[in-house]
């Protein structure tokens, strides 16, 4: 799998004439949520989505990242699960692979490519360190957010300290008037 890195703002001019289903980005100001990381910080960010009628397949998901605590980076991976109105349900629908991500200049785009089918329904995309927990030492990042643009979500989080398992059996924090500057491709 291949990352892209762009400043999220060059990437929210490319986006806004693409033809994306569902992007956040061409309304992003520059606001963001913090603390996801390691230790003792939100080990789990996403973003609920509606997956309208029609669509079938998921192509790709990205979120805006921007380093605020120094370190040598951190292991991530990218998750899709179905979204049960407060948690995580059933087996992953995607994870991706583990990928470092490493960067202290600004604001950049990690972008994951699930090709994976979905029907009618509310998905979460998030991005962890849960799975790879015991490696991480100090190291965070912001992301990139907005007041409530997307109708069909909203910012969600957990604090696991590695314990993967509680995606799916603890409620997660929800914030509804929030949304994560990201981008997600859907395709019949």
């Amino acid at each position: 799998m291949r990352t892209l890195w762009l400043p999220c703002l060059a990437l929210a001019a490319l986006c806004s004439n693409s033809a994306m289903a569902i992007n956040t980005y061409k309304d992003w100001k520059g606001e963001h949520v913090l603390f996801f990381g390691c230790p003792g910080v939100s080990t789990v960010y996403g973003q609920v989505i509606t997956v309208p009628k029609g669509k079938t397949h998921l192509n790709r998901f990205s979120f805006c990242f921007e380093n605020y605590i120094g370190g040598d980076g951190m292991v991530v991976r990218g998750e899709v699960y179905k979204w049960d109105g407060e948690k995580a349900s059933g087996a992953a629908v995607y994870e991706s692979a583990p990928r470092k991500i490493n960067f202290y200049d600004g604001a950049h785009e990690e972008r994951f490519s699930p090709l994976t089918i979905v029907s009618p329904g509310q998905y979460v995309l998030f991005a962890s360190v849960d799975n790879d927990f015991k490696k991480c030492q100090e190291a965070g990042y912001d992301w990139g957010s907005l007041n409530d643009e997307y109708p069909g979500g909203a910012f969600v989080h957990q604090e696991n300290e590695g314990d993967y398992t509680r995606w799916t059996t603890v409620p997660w924090g929800v914030e509804d008037s929030v949304d994560l500057a990201f981008n997600a491709s859907l395709r019949p």
